[in-house]
């Protein structure tokens, strides 16, 4: 059996691998004024992952309500009391009248209540039909429309 070898200088029909990745680097180093390496985007890479992982999170802890324990609503009073637990929590302690609540949301059971600020004050979660339609008619009578 022979054994063939060919020039490939000689030859033009053959096609050629061209490794293009320096030219690529050395091209993207001129335009952003810096050569780049492999590990060096890896660790950008990673970098930006991580800061926008920690945005991410922050952001969806903001909009949780907070955890303020125990909380207890006066129909008579149209207010919602918010006691204070070990959580230390800004919104411990306060009393919040039906009137003033800027936002109301309710998400079948569950009623969200805000009071001037971007997140929830609390949440609400009532399984008790009459207890349910006894806190919409004290809300509707203060003047929100659920």
């Amino acid at each position: 059996m022979q054994s063939e070898s060919y020039d490939m200088s000689s030859n033009s029909d053959l096609p050629v691998a061209v490794d293009v990745a320096p030219r690529v680097r050395e091209l993207a180093g001129r335009f952003m004024g810096a050569a780049f390496s492999t590990a060096g985007i890896v660790l950008c890479k990673l970098m930006v992952a991580l800061v926008l992982g920690f945005i991410g999170v922050a952001l969806w802890q903001a909009r949780q309500p907070s955890d303020v324990g125990e909380m207890e609503v006066d129909l008579n009073k149209r207010e919602l009391r918010l006691h204070p637990t070990a959580s230390r929590s800004k919104d411990a302690g306060k009393s919040v009248k039906f009137s003033d609540f800027t936002k109301l949301q309710l998400d079948g059971d569950t009623f969200r209540f805000w009071a001037g600020s971007d997140a929830p004050l609390t949440a609400l979660t009532l399984e008790d039909p009459q207890a349910n339609q006894l806190l919409r008619a004290a809300l509707r009578e203060s003047g929100h429309s659920i």
